[in-house]
């Protein structure tokens, strides 16, 4: 039996930790911000633009490298994160891809970061890539991939696993850092 199954039906453990959307948008418009929710690719000045939702597109990125629940109508249900999204910064040197854990997988997001900005250069590609638990199989294919998008420096961390990073580096070399809680990071443009 699934752990998360038996952790369930055992203790009634879990919980849903997500935010309702409108306990986020009243948290944002307290902090004066605007509320706008869109699953396209979204502008969101002259140098940042939102993602929308990551289509999933690389084979070898089908399968999540997490199980997580999501409650409906009070029922469990797998969630496969389809609202996974990123953010990319415009720099004179190209974007700067910036995500969270990665869930649609990273080299979907870079791909879909390229064909949004027009196929512009990818600088560098920032965050958690949620490879913790993948097969090295599949890290290889990450990193040849990315490297082969044009990928020039990898910033990771969080999620990403030791041998995924380890593998990284071995492939970006000194354009590989590893990303942790208060780091600051400084590009010259």
């Amino acid at each position: 039996m699934h752990i998360l199954k038996f952790l369930r039906k055992a203790t009634n453990l879990s919980k849903n930790i997500g935010i309702e959307n409108e306990q986020a948008k009243e948290l944002v418009e307290n902090l004066k911000g605007k509320w706008q929710l869109s699953s396209q690719p979204l502008k969101v000045d002259d140098h940042v633009t939102f993602l929308g939702e990551i289509p999933r597109i690389t084979d070898f990125e089908e399968e999540l490298t997490i199980q997580l629940q999501t409650m409906k109508n009070n029922v469990w249900h797998h969630d496969k994160i389809e609202d996974d999204s990123a953010i990319y910064i415009n720099t004179p040197k190209g974007i700067i891809i910036i995500s969270g854990c990665s869930h649609s997988g990273i080299v979907n997001i870079v791909k879909h970061a390229k064909k949004v900005s027009g196929d512009l250069n990818i600088f560098a590609v920032i965050g958690g890539f949620h490879l913790l638990s993948a097969a090295e199989e599949r890290i290889l294919k990450t990193a040849s991939e990315l490297k082969m998008l044009g990928v020039e420096n990898l910033i990771t961390g969080h999620c990403t696993g030791g041998v995924a990073e380890y593998l990284f580096h071995q492939t970006f070399q000194e354009n590989f850092q590893k990303l942790y809680a208060g780091k600051k990071l400084e590009f010259t443009f």
